[in-house]
């Protein structure tokens, strides 16, 4: 019946030695990061991206440390590359003598979570600099930064169409400061285009 239930959950559930390999890997975690069991049991988490193996580490000693945690959020990489946002809870496992041998961890994915709250903040971020200014014309290059930001462009501008030449010019433009990008910046903002 426990076995049946871990399969039958909606968030994966990982549960892991002591030393960090995988001993049980359920359907939603095959789902949620693209490896199947049989390509995990007996390794170490694949799904900890590059440079955050120490945060790993950390909340395998804290865990088997007696130490159990809920709704920590966190970044994790899918076998196709991807990185998504997921929310963890883990506690340890325990023999019958009490001495912590494991531990379980359950995850969800809330990337489409973060992304309805990043797109509420930037609607309100808009919103707010839309009121601030005299004219939608002077709010724009602030737009154009705020959209940039948080979606993590390196460069965004408005094209205006003029009617009686025909001619698409740069009106505003904003670049991260990167020495390339502001050179392509101020290339792409001098061309004229005759659609």
């Amino acid at each position: 019946k426990l076995e049946a239930l871990v399969d039958a959950s909606p968030l994966a559930i990982v549960l892991r030695d002591a030393e960090g390999r995988i001993e049980k890997w359920n359907h939603a975690a095959e789902r949620i990061f693209g490896w199947k069991e049989s390509e995990v049991l007996g390794r170490k988490a694949p799904f900890i991206p590059a440079g955050h193996e120490e945060e790993g580490l950390r909340f395998r000693r804290m865990i088997l440390n007696g130490e159990s945690f809920a709704d920590v959020e966190a970044l994790r990489v899918r076998k196709d590359g991807a990185v998504i946002d997921v929310s963890m809870s883990a506690a340890p496992v325990r023999d019958s003598a009490g001495a912590a041998t494991g531990f379980l961890t359950l995850i969800a994915d809330v990337s489409a979570r973060k992304h309805v709250e990043q797109r509420e903040n930037l609607q309100r971020e808009i919103t707010v600099l839309l009121a601030a200014a005299q004219t939608v014309e002077q709010a724009i290059p602030n737009v154009i930064r705020a959209l940039c930001t948080a979606q993590g462009w390196a460069y965004g501008a408005r094209w205006v169409l003029d009617r009686k030449s025909g001619v698409l010019s740069c009106a505003e433009s904003w670049s991260v400061a990167l020495p390339e990008v502001e050179r392509f910046a101020k290339e792409s903002s001098s061309r004229f285009h005759n659609p």
